[in-house]
């Protein structure tokens, strides 16, 4: 199985067969979260190289108080799917928002519906893709995303893509960057000093 996780506040689980058909989606229940946490401990040994594609969360800092108030519920809920995950015995892969969209030809779909309306977003190609799944309401959006997560992972599994391996490495070049970056301010600071 592979599963797609949307941390948001009306985000959801989706989980889809080993050959990419519709299987569950369930929305997230802020007051009965463990309902989901069971369902992740259910399934766990049937996911697909033990690996749950979780949506990267997005920090928009500056857009007002509502926004942050969001912000807060994404974060509160980022990090208890992180914990489900690794509770379950199993590995969160962090995929961003791009990534997911343009697998699925729904890069930057917000600014084309602005100028044709009739550009569809994720959740209309959601409920084309997988028109068994229980999509019926706009709250639904994060299901969908889910939905697209979990064919991100059937996709690169098929391509024998190891996402989080590639994050890995990602985060370790990343690092070493950080590493040199700090050694050469510090250098700098030193010439300064003797000058």
């Amino acid at each position: 199985m592979f599963v797609g996780i949307d941390p948001g506040a009306t985000g959801g689980i989706a989980i889809l067969d080993g050959q990419g058909r519709f299987v569950a989606a369930h929305r997230w229940k802020p007051k009965a979260p463990a309902i989901l946490y069971q369902l992740l401990l259910t399934i766990s040994g049937e996911i697909c190289n033990g690996q749950v594609y979780l949506e990267r969360i997005q920090a928009h800092p500056g857009e007002g108080l509502g926004h942050v108030v969001n912000n807060m519920t994404l974060v509160e809920n980022y990090g208890l799917w992180q914990g489900f995950i690794i509770a379950a015995g199993l590995v969160p892969v962090l995929v961003h928002p791009t990534t997911w969209q343009v697998a699925h030809d729904l890069r930057n779909w917000q600014s084309k519906q602005k100028f044709n309306p009739r550009v569809l977003g994720p959740l209309d190609v959601a409920r084309q893709k997988w028109p068994t799944a229980p999509l019926e309401f706009m709250a639904d959006d994060g299901k969908a995303v889910a939905l697209f997560l979990a064919a991100l992972a059937h996709q690169d599994e098929a391509r024998g893509l190891n996402r989080h391996i590639l994050n890995q490495s990602r985060e370790a070049k990343a690092k070493v960057l950080r590493q040199r970056a700090r050694q050469k301010r510090r250098q700098e600071k030193k010439q300064g000093e003797i000058l």
